[in-house]
């Protein structure tokens, strides 16, 4: 079995560089190790793009913003019945915030705790701000943003458009 494809580029035109002249041919017998490979290139393609997708299998980190407002999610959730808080909304809120978000949401989200932390707002008042970022945001789940963004990709969406046999000839 041939070596593993290369997806570097520099190292691949490193190894294809040949002196003016060379003669082009293919090798008797290789278009089954093309299909092959071929076939382990889309595969791996195909994961590489699930992978991206995936924010928890990159084992992204989240900010400290929103580690903090997801605690908070949890800890005050209870209470928010009281205020006609549905819970599926508090859950919705909480998947919206498990991957990283950007700065405007993680400096609403710190405002918040400032003003926690400083007493200036209640834990409920907080929580409540919370859901506010989440919702003026327009903040969804990462499954669902990925799914209306991108689609899916299969295998038969991965298309050849060349490629370049290299192999050592007879020597001279």
């Amino acid at each position: 079995m041939p070596d593993e494809p290369l997806s570097d580029e520099l190292e691949i035109l490193q190894r294809i560089r040949c002196s003016p002249g060379t003669p082009r041919e293919l090798p008797d017998g290789i278009a089954p190790t093309l299909y092959e490979l071929w076939d382990r290139v889309q595969r791996g393609i195909v994961e590489e793009y699930e992978r991206r997708l995936d924010p928890a299998a990159e084992g992204v980190r989240i900010p400290e913003s929103q580690r903090w407002a997801l605690d908070l999610l949890a800890r005050e959730s209870p209470g928010l019945a009281s205020h006609d808080v549905p819970a599926s909304r508090v859950r919705e809120a909480a998947a919206a915030l498990e991957v990283p978000r950007g700065p405007l949401v993680r400096r609403r989200l710190s405002a918040l705790r400032r003003e926690l932390k400083d007493g200036d707002i209640t834990p409920t008042a907080a929580v409540l701000g919370v859901l506010d970022v989440v919702a003026d945001e327009g903040l969804r789940p990462a499954d669902e943003d990925a799914r209306d963004v991108l689609p899916k990709l299969t295998p038969d969406r991965v298309r050849l458009i060349c490629y370049q046999v290299v192999h050592r000839g007879p020597t001279t």
